[in-house]
């Protein structure tokens, strides 16, 4: 089988996708708990005197990193059409030209919902305004939107 060309390579080309990890509720305990389990592996490591102990310590880190994860949901957003990113910030723009982010972000997060039950305009926009999500949590998925769908991948050619 053949190595693609670039000009297939090119066409196969797929939109950009980013995950959005959502704090769901409090893990301030579960924080805490983590970095207590991760400075006792890290002494018990350094001492290098107590390889059952220091298992055991690493056991009880990977339990306090699962135990925090779960207070967290990750949302995956992908990229949507260049034309209706560019309708949803037209509509969303002022002839001074600037953006009410407050009322495009429900839209362009319901757009580029990957899954589906997350794809209601209604539903995020009761979200983002309920109160439940801070002001840097609804700033965060707005430019990680926006990114998503206007912003050139960071990455550089090589220079050959």
């Amino acid at each position: 089988m053949t190595a693609p060309t670039l000009r297939e390579r090119l066409a196969a080309k797929q939109r950009r996708r980013v995950v959005v990890p959502v704090q769901v509720s409090d893990p301030g305990p579960a924080r805490e708990a983590l970095d207590l389990a991760t400075r006792k592996a890290q002494f018990l490591e350094l001492a290098g005197t107590d390889p059952d102990g220091l298992a055991a310590a690493q056991a009880a880190e990977t339990a306090a990193r699962a135990a925090l994860a779960e207070h967290y949901e990750n949302v995956e957003f992908q990229a949507i059409a260049p034309v209706d990113a560019e309708a949803i910030f037209a509509a969303h723009t002022n002839d001074a030209g600037e953006t009410d982010d407050v009322a495009a972000a429900p839209e362009l997060a319901a757009a580029c919902a990957v899954d589906e039950e997350l794809r209601d305009v209604d539903w995020w926009r009761e979200q983002l305004t309920d109160g439940t999500w801070s002001l840097g949590e609804r700033v965060s998925l707005y430019d990680q939107l926006v990114t998503l769908n206007m912003s050139a991948p960071r990455e550089s050619v090589p220079k050959g």
